[in-house]
């Protein structure tokens, strides 16, 4: 007997609407749904049983507009709270920098570290 699983995806220059099987001796055999339950005969001489098409997926269900609808918010308020984050850094950046001017501690230059060169 051949082996049960008909795959899914057609061989290249097989349409698309046939299902295809594999022989035990390797050979594919291709079938279209008016096939199905049919014995094919295979080139080795077997007879190989059609399985029933294989599925097609479904394709998703569309989005609620309450899904859409959160979806927009949830992106947007990420979006708030990055832009949130980098404003407090930059704050706290110039706030350090104002104390540290205002103290009067920055860090020497290069004409008040050492003396006279000579």
């Amino acid at each position: 007997m051949a082996s049960s699983r008909a795959k899914t995806s057609a061989p290249k220059g097989v349409p698309a609407k046939m299902a295809s099987i594999k022989c035990k001796c390797g050979e594919y055999l291709h079938y279209t749904a008016e096939q199905v339950g049919f014995v094919a005969k295979c080139r080795c001489g077997r007879g190989v049983q059609l399985p029933s098409m294989p599925m097609e997926p479904l394709p998703p269900a569309p989005k609620s507009h309450a899904e859409l609808e959160d979806e927009y918010y949830r992106k947007r308020n990420i979006k708030w709270q990055i832009a949130a984050v980098g404003l407090f850094f930059l704050l706290v950046c110039a706030g350090v920098g104002m104390v540290a001017m205002k103290s009067g501690k920055h860090s020497p230059g290069v004409s008040e570290v050492g003396g006279d060169p000579g």
